[in-house]
């Protein structure tokens, strides 16, 4: 039998790069490879769900779906220029499909980055069998499958134990947003490893200027990478010379948001961040609301990988973040400050927790491989068959959790609602409906009164938004003549033309809106010009 050595070639792309195929074809292919197990077997969800309800809304109205440059929040302030602009370009000239596909390549910087950087000091790269054991396992750790059976046995899913950061806050995710760029922080940290340090500011300057809940992220590395370039070049003119670099970049949209978002008046200002961090997001910003045992655990959790690293070049990138970290959420229930808690500064745990996960797998896998090298030298074959049957049960998982995710969207009852509204709605309409029918705008791509899951973020805006907010509740709320009332004030000042309602409704509609679609859940009524107050 061929004795084990780090340089032994592993049968699939092993066997290929030593054919005439070149180097860097073979590296493409390995990542598209890895990119696509990971993401089927983690999975992603029905497109325009969830958060992108919110942070698709402006890119697809400038890229036109449906009349969406007519609903209210398209006008709002965008807080996500860089991002909508994505959209945009990749819903007017590509397909939306692509949108899944951005996401598969996030997760393969995401697995690529992680392997490089433990690399380091596990050498996990060096060797090929070593190097499959640690994908495969990191794979299963973030695949639904695991999730599932944790959730099944445990009674909570420790896949996304071990990789979300604090406060239901993550940087990879089932869904393409903004915040999944926040993986580029995790490339930059692999980058200056390999001293390639422009690359490594201008990829923090990049995630921060796509999502700007990572500035304060992208600053802290910033200052990690200055103070180790001080260190290693004794040169404080080299050291501040990155920290310039990373203004420079950040510069034009640090001038935007300044402008577009300062704020409107103390009080204003005041009360939007009363309702982000109470009200609208407390479960991101009020520390009363996340700090539970889950966030003591993921401290366990970075701290176990502080003790494996504590001689390594990895400490600083890990230790410095960490103690802001935990400095932030000291001063955040000290002060009690919103302003604090919406920049949740607590952000930086979706980089530490995973890393640190990252770190105590190649610890472990490496402790093997060094300590039973006889054992895996007769057994290379069998943990290679062993290592692709896991990968391909985990990305059969996905694919049938996929494919009975997309089903059950599809079959809600709110779908032959929307189809209805999709094919029959016109310019100059707007729909008020029930504000937990988060769906609607994007689906549709008729104007929306509110919805709860979708917001704005100026602070006047987020004022508007809550009025709104209040009035839909209202309307939902009250019975008979009082809906009725309300309907007629909400008719008045926001001019809405369409009603959905939930649910049968015997007595009929107010005044003289007439039905124009009815099923066993929903009911459409148009809005006519002549009104009067009647039984709802």
């Amino acid at each position: 039998m061929r004795p084990y050595t780090e340089s032994a070639p592993l049968p699939f792309f092993g066997a290929i790069s030593q054919t005439i195929v070149r180097p860097w074809i073979v590296s493409v292919g390995k990542f598209l490879f890895w990119a696509l197990v990971f993401g089927v077997s983690y999975t992603q969800s029905p497109l325009y769900t969830s958060n992108q309800n919110t942070k698709f809304m402006h890119g697809l109205a400038q890229g036109g779906l449906g009349f969406l440059k007519e609903d209210w929040l398209a006008k709002t302030t965008d807080v996500l220029p860089v991002f909508s602009y994505l959209v945009y370009l990749t819903y007017r000239y590509l397909h939306e499909s692509m949108f899944y596909f951005y996401n598969i390549l996030i997760f393969g910087v995401y697995l690529y980055s992680m392997s490089g950087i433990v690399s380091t000091v596990y050498n996990i790269n060096t060797d090929r069998l070593r190097h499959l054991t640690f994908l495969t396992v990191i794979t299963a750790i973030h695949s639904y499958a695991f999730d599932s059976l944790s959730l099944r046995l445990l009674g909570f899913e420790l896949g996304q134990f071990l990789h979300y950061g604090v406060a239901e806050q993550h940087a990879i995710g089932r869904i393409f947003q903004p915040s999944v760029f926040g993986v580029l922080i995790v490339l930059s940290i692999y980058a200056f490893l390999r001293r390639k340090t422009v690359a490594a500011v201008f990829l923090l300057a990049f995630s921060a200027t796509i999502h700007p809940a990572y500035f304060l992220t992208a600053a802290i590395y910033t200052c990690a990478y200055m103070w180790i370039v001080f260190r290693q070049e004794d040169s404080i003119k080299k050291s501040l010379a990155v920290g310039l670099f990373g203004l420079i970049l950040t510069l034009p949209y640090l001038a935007y948001f300044y402008v577009q978002f300062s704020p409107t008046s103390p009080e204003i200002w005041s009360r939007a961040q009363d309702i982000l961090v109470n009200f609208r997001s407390p479960h991101h910003m009020n520390a009363d609301v996340w700090l539970n045992a889950s966030a003591y655990g993921k401290v366990v959790l970075v701290t176990t990988a502080f003790y494996l690293v504590r001689k390594t070049q990895l400490l600083p990138f890990m230790l410095l973040p960490f103690l802001i970290f935990l400095l932030s959420i000291v001063a955040q229930m000290l002060t009690s400050n919103n302003t604090l808690a919406a920049s949740t500064p607590w952000r930086i745990s979706v980089f530490l927790v995973p890393l640190s996960v990252g770190i105590i797998v190649a610890h472990l896998v490496s402790y093997v491989f060094e300590n039973f090298r006889e054992s895996i030298s007769k057994n290379q074959k069998n943990i290679t068959a062993l290592s692709f049957a896991a990968v391909l049960m985990l990305v059969l998982y996905g694919v049938m959790t996929q494919v009975k995710r997309h089903v059950k969207y599809y079959r809600d009852d709110s779908i032959p609602m929307m189809n209805f509204v999709r094919e029959t709605k016109s310019s100059g309409e707007t729909y008020l409906v029930p504000v937990e029918l988060e769906d609607f705008r994007l689906y549709t791509g008729a104007p929306t009164f509110i919805t709860f899951k979708s917001g704005a973020f100026k602070d006047a805006e987020i004022l508007e938004w809550y009025n709104r907010l209040g009035a839909a509740r209202d309307f939902y709320r009250a019975e008979n003549d009082g809906a009725c009332k309300v309907l007629k004030t909400l008719e008045d000042h926001y001019k809405i033309t369409h009603v959905v309602v939930q649910g049968p409704q015997p007595d009929g509609p107010c005044g003289n809106a007439s039905e124009l679609y009815k099923d066993d859940h929903y009911r459409v009524y148009r809005i006519d010009t002549e009104r009067s107050v009647a039984r709802y």
